[in-house]
């Protein structure tokens, strides 16, 4: 369910095609409602901060009927609930989204310069510093990434 900041509410349901888990189902949930407001050209989703409680079916009636109508016939079902149907796991898909296209001027440049053709800048400290930066960067398909410690890499974006 997203609801906005005036207190609409979108209300989805999913039905899966594919015997899932509760915690496989539940991230499949979350990403369905990222695309969901990516779809409806959601600008801006605010996440001040999160709790995870477990809540009892009897405290939770509309969640819970929500699940319930993903596993019936649709026909009856009003306007309002949208109840969309996954054939695989999201993880399993091959989707990419490039939610911003590759920014030309950007911090980024003079590293994939650096690294793609060999080029520095002109200024002695600002060639330095690239030279220094650039082991831990690597240029792959035109995109930039980073080495870090907790992840194999981290993809390079712009202020965008």
């Amino acid at each position: 369910m997203l609801v906005s900041p005036e207190g609409k509410e979108f209300t989805y349901t999913l039905r899966f095609e594919f015997s899932t888990t509760n915690n496989e189902a539940e991230y499949e949930a979350l990403l369905v409602g990222l695309r969901l407001a990516r779809d409806l050209n959601i600008q801006h989703l605010k996440f001040k901060g999160f709790e995870i409680e477990h809540v009892r079916r009897s405290q939770n009636k509309k969640t819970d009927s929500l699940s319930k109508l993903a596993s019936i016939t649709f026909a009856h079902l009003a306007k309002e609930v949208v109840v969309e149907t996954l054939e695989r796991r999201s993880i399993d898909a091959e989707e990419v989204n490039d939610l911003y296209p590759d920014e030309e001027n950007t911090w980024m440049k003079p590293i994939k310069d650096y690294l793609a053709y060999g080029i520095l800048p002109e200024d002695k400290g600002d060639a330095k510093k690239i030279r220094i930066k650039a082991p831990s960067y690597k240029l792959q398909d035109g995109k930039l990434y980073q080495k870090s410690f907790l992840t194999p890499w981290l993809w390079c974006v712009g202020p965008s």
